[in-house]
């Protein structure tokens, strides 16, 4: 059964045919990985967003253990929301035929099962005035969608309330387990934020690999242990040689070590 937005057009039914999964990145699969039963949802929304704004998001979001949907049309865009649990939505404007509006009536509509998820719009730059009509009122954040990258990425930080990644050097022990044996790897992070790593090596264990980890913060006496997922590997020619791994536990209180430490280190926002 369709609704209606509140210009009375039809809302598409989410029901009304058996659409695939939609387009994945960082995942094995359709399956949208979570960070551990005690975290939010991993799950981020992209909507219309300019060609040349797409790769540098998909890596930011990608590089900080993010998975990804990317809807084409409005309507998988709504049928994405009535499947899916999503930690945030980032959408561009203006898009034919679509107002965010009709989107925000539906997205904080007491029926939807993303009614909790962040907001975020891309609108071209100095063309912001129509749509801050909707900041804090459906809309969590609005930025030039030629916003620089560590604006971007320190938005999303504050969206989905995950220290922003950081460039930095770590040794980092890698277990892995495989019919019974134990291996053991010592690698170099690049860079490092509250639900994955990145590491610089020339060792690639497979897509979907499950091991465990730990590193020392520099205090030399708090060490961070967990268990992760390897989501990735680089790509060759736009960054540099590794793998990115996604933290699926940590033990103890390791979760929030990491976090205290990343949110002392973290540099405040630019502003806009």
């Amino acid at each position: 059964m369709q609704g209606q937005g509140r210009s009375g057009l039809p809302l598409p039914d989410p029901l009304d045919d058996g659409i695939a999964a939609p387009p994945i990145w960082g995942t094995p699969g359709p399956r949208p990985l979570c960070y551990n039963p005690g975290m939010k949802s991993s799950l981020i929304l992209l909507f219309n967003l300019p060609k040349d704004g797409m790769e540098p998001m998909v890596k930011i979001l990608m590089d900080s253990a993010f998975s990804i949907h990317s809807a084409a049309t409005v309507g998988e865009l709504y049928r994405n929301l009535d499947a899916y649990d999503y930690q945030l939505a980032i959408l561009g404007f203006p898009a034919p035929g679509f107002e965010p509006r009709e989107f925000i009536t539906v997205l904080r509509g007491r029926s939807c099962r993303n009614r909790g998820a962040s907001l975020l719009l891309l609108v071209p730059e100095g063309q912001d005035q129509p749509y801050l009509t909707f900041l804090g009122k459906g809309a969590n954040g609005i930025l030039p969608a030629n916003a620089p990258g560590d604006l971007l990425e320190a938005e999303i930080a504050r969206l989905t309330q995950v220290a922003p990644r950081l460039q930095g050097k770590f040794l980092l022990r890698l277990k892995r387990e495989q019919d019974r044996k134990q291996t053991m790897y010592l690698c170099q992070t690049q860079n490092l934020s509250r639900t994955g790593v990145f590491l610089a090596t020339t060792m690639k264990l497979p897509v979907d690999t499950p091991v465990s980890f730990e590193f020392p913060l520099p205090d030399n006496r708090t060490v961070i242990r967990g268990d992760a997922l390897v989501v990735r590997h680089a790509q060759r020619g736009r960054e540099s040689d590794g793998m990115a791994l996604q933290f699926t536990d940590f033990r103890g209180a390791g979760g929030e070590d990491l976090l205290r430490f990343l949110s002392a280190l973290a540099p405040p926002a630019k502003p806009s």
